[in-house]
């Protein structure tokens, strides 16, 4: 189902030989040395480990197919990882995404927009929303080096998601001089998690949905999803969405302050809401956003 469903949003499925060469690990502190399972009699150097990551055999498929003129691509696999501990060997199932080059195809009515980090994650939260365990997911900042900048998502405390830039160093090797995403999965902890998705179903609201909209000076430091979070604890009735749909830092404001224009759903699914209940819980959100965040309310 996860396959068909790549594949619909315009994925290809590759599939790369889990043997590797052991070089890959000088590229990035997390791939050790150490923890390679090598063969005893292998074919040549460059078959002579199995990988440790996924990242490098997405890599090698980008730079064949981009050497051949077919650079706007988006590739997913279904694959093993393979690790060597004092104590025991362990391999790993994982799920791994990679895109690079244009997000449309060449069409006269198609603007030629490069894909970017947020058309990966856009596709990665598509693929969680099928899952259903979009609800358990939380985000923090991406520590792991073989990404310059990205984001990490735990389940459950447990790192389920890695997506990110992939490192101009790693890139370089490959000879790619166009930015690569990539997210890589642990489908082994998605398997273990999905019977805790339980599908339910519920009769469509019969009123209509009312929006109302922040603009809001913060500090840069401050992430959206503080902000939402604060936001969906001061009423999760009618409350039903946060959106982020401007940002703007430049000299029109201090230099360590950025203005984020927020926009909030509400709706009741039995009845209509009046003004003042939509009145009262924006003011509420705002006192919380001034007292938690220092937040300044922008006219």
């Amino acid at each position: 189902i996860i396959a068909n469903q790549l594949c619909s949003l315009g994925f290809n499925e590759m599939m790369a030989n889990s043997l590797t060469s052991p070089e890959y690990s000088k590229l990035s502190e997390v791939i050790k040395c150490e923890f390679n399972v090598m063969m005893l009699n292998p074919l040549s150097n460059d078959l002579s480990a199995m990988r440790q990551s996924m990242l490098f055999s997405g890599l090698e498929a980008i730079s064949y197919n981009i050497n051949r003129r077919n650079s706007d691509l988006k590739f997913f696999e279904f694959g093993k990882t393979y690790f060597k501990f004092s104590a025991e060997y362990k391999e790993k199932q994982e799920l791994i995404l990679c895109i690079t080059g244009e997000k449309y195809s060449e069409r006269w009515n198609s603007d030629k927009a490069l894909v970017s980090y947020f058309t990966l994650k856009g596709l990665v939260s598509a693929l969680f929303d099928r899952l259903g365990l979009t609800p358990h997911l939380q985000e923090k900042e991406l520590q792991i080096n073989l990404f310059s900048q990205g984001q990490e998502l735990d389940l459950f405390k447990k790192s389920i998601c890695q997506l990110g830039f992939v490192k101009d160093e790693i890139l370089s090797h490959f000879d790619l001089k166009n930015p690569v995403f990539c997210a890589v999965i642990d489908w082994d902890l998605v398997l273990q998690n999905l019977q805790t998705v339980k599908t339910q179903f519920k009769e469509l609201p019969k009123t209509f949905s009312v929006r109302r909209d922040f603009s809001l000076l913060l500090n840069k430091n401050i992430q959206f999803k503080e902000l939402e979070k604060i936001a969906k604890l001061s009423n999760k009735n009618i409350l039903k969405s946060v959106g982020l749909f401007d940002v703007y830092e430049g000299d029109k404001i201090e230099e360590d302050k950025k203005s984020y224009a927020l926009s909030f759903t509400f709706q009741d699914d039995e009845k209509t809401l009046t003004d003042d209940e939509i009145d009262k819980v924006m003011s509420t959100i705002k006192d919380d956003f001034e007292k938690n965040l220092g937040a300044v309310l922008r006219s």
